[in-house]
């Protein structure tokens, strides 16, 4: 099992016995949920392929001298993504300007930085603290959930003090803030008080009793600062994470994110605590490597956790067992024959995954690495799109420090413009089902409408030779 996705929010349902609304409001309340409620996409500018870098830690800087609350706060960010999600220019981080796409249009991430016409640099820490725990902004404005407050409510306050104070540190970027491009009435803020109403309860984490200062730590890393639920969980009509599902998998990007539970039949019940660990520092592991945006959220936050906090964050999950919903593909049709994606492989795959789909492994210092599809749990899994988007629209792993030389799946693009929707289909059923795996398939009818989805062109045809 490999987690293509970037790391995600939580919502909560609240009771409503003292709130009456009317049909009419409760209409609306409906279509603001659908539209803000959803999954966030990966930060970056919208690319499934995440470019590496030497090292990420130029977003993180750290100045000279800095006490230890800014060297806590630096770390919860870091934790946080928060440079992911608001750095879209690396020369400026934390200065926003990310596109947050939808299917109600385009939410920007902001400055975060001190600036004080575009940034923080206007605002109190109390300020500070109710947009990070309430969700609400200077001017009570209701902040729209693609800002992971769900999560960040957890926080107690001095974790947010200490994140205040880093964020202070920041250089500040003179960069405006763009204008969000959400079709109305979900550019109505006011409006999202009703599904704050439905779905939103700020509460500080409080650690379990019956538990363990390990497991609590990591309840409070997965539940507050990594807001992992956000990806990772079931969306019911009005957007929210379904009633005791979160962290049971959901789709994001048209990436499948995996259930990260310890769930015997899709979750991580074979995953060892020290391979898991390994995972998220590298992105790597003997059962899988990251595809898709989860390698970005590794790359620009996971790899700076230390060891012990992600040893945590592994004992809490492998606690929990939760079952997956999967969504069911669109665009119907008849799987294709997985014989007939033979000479499919042979021509465009193996070369890096070999006749016999085994690859060559991960090593330290070994360069060109291209992890099996024999026996791949990704390859395997019940839901097919996440081994089919590696081969439409490519995947590259997280460049670490720990892990200096990722592989690239294939290129930076895929085959989109290589194979067409046959081909994929025919190529992704063989590997499926040969060397060993045993998997169902695909139609080319699901592969289009998978491409169509992340707008990804058909390949041109080629044009005939002149006589």
């Amino acid at each position: 099992m490999s987690w293509p996705t970037m790391i995600s929010r939580k919502g909560r349902r609240m009771r409503t016995r003292k709130y009456r609304v009317t049909a009419a409001v409760l209409g609306i309340c409906t279509l603001l949920a659908a539209g803000f409620a959803f999954t966030q996409t990966a930060p970056g500018p919208g690319s499934d392929a995440h470019p590496a870098t030497a090292t990420t830690l130029e977003l993180y800087p750290l100045p000279v001298g800095a006490d230890e609350a800014v060297q806590r706060g630096r770390y919860l960010a870091m934790a946080g993504d928060c440079a992911g999600c608001h750095t879209v220019d690396r020369r400026k981080p934390f200065a926003g300007g990310v596109p947050v796409e939808t299917p109600f249009g385009v939410i920007y991430t902001t400055n975060i930085t001190p600036d004080p016409s575009h940034g923080l640099g206007k605002w109190s820490f109390g300020q500070f603290y109710t947009a990070m725990h309430e969700g609400i902004a200077p001017g009570h404005r209701y902040l729209y959930p693609a800002f992971p407050f769900p999560g960040f409510s957890k926080m107690p306050k001095e974790d947010v003090q200490d994140l205040w104070q880093y964020l202070k540190t920041i250089p500040a970027a003179a960069q405006e803030n763009r204008e969000n491009g959400l079709r109305f009435p979900y550019s109505f803020r006011p409006l999202m008080f009703f599904w704050r109403v439905l779905f939103f309860r700020a509460d500080t984490y409080a650690p379990d009793a019956t538990q363990t200062a390990e497991w609590n730590r990591g309840a409070y890393l997965v539940e507050g600062p990594t807001h992992c639920a956000d990806c990772h969980s079931p969306r019911g009509f009005m957007g929210q994470i379904k009633s005791g599902k979160s962290l049971s998998g959901g789709v994001v990007e048209g990436w499948w994110a995996p259930n990260l539970t310890g769930n015997q039949v899709d979750g991580l019940a074979d995953w060892s605590v020290e391979d898991l660990v390994q995972y998220l520092h590298t992105g790597s592991s003997p059962e899988a490597s990251t595809l898709g945006p989860m390698g970005v959220v590794v790359e620009d936050s996971l790899q700076f956790l230390t060891p012990a906090d992600l040893k945590a964050m592994a004992v809490y999950l492998k606690s929990l067992d939760r079952s997956s919903i999967h969504t069911p593909l669109p665009g119907g049709g008849t799987p294709v024959d997985a014989a007939k994606g033979r000479q499919v492989y042979d021509d465009n795959c193996s070369s890096c995954h070999l006749w016999n789909g085994k690859g060559y492994p991960y090593a330290p210092g070994i360069p060109g690495i291209s992890p099996p599809l024999a026996g791949n749990p990704t390859v395997v899994d019940t839901d097919p799109r996440n081994v089919t988007m590696a081969v439409l629209a490519g995947s590259v792993e997280p460049n670490t420090i720990h892990r200096p030389l990722p592989y690239s799946m294939p290129g930076l693009s895929g085959f989109a413009q290589a194979l067409t929707d046959d081909q994929i289909a025919e190529v992704v059923n063989y590997i499926r089902n040969s060397w060993g795996n045993k998997a169902s398939g695909i139609s080319a009818e699901q592969v289009k409408a998978m491409r169509l989805a992340r707008g990804i062109p058909e390949p041109v045809p080629a044009k005939p030779a002149k006589q």
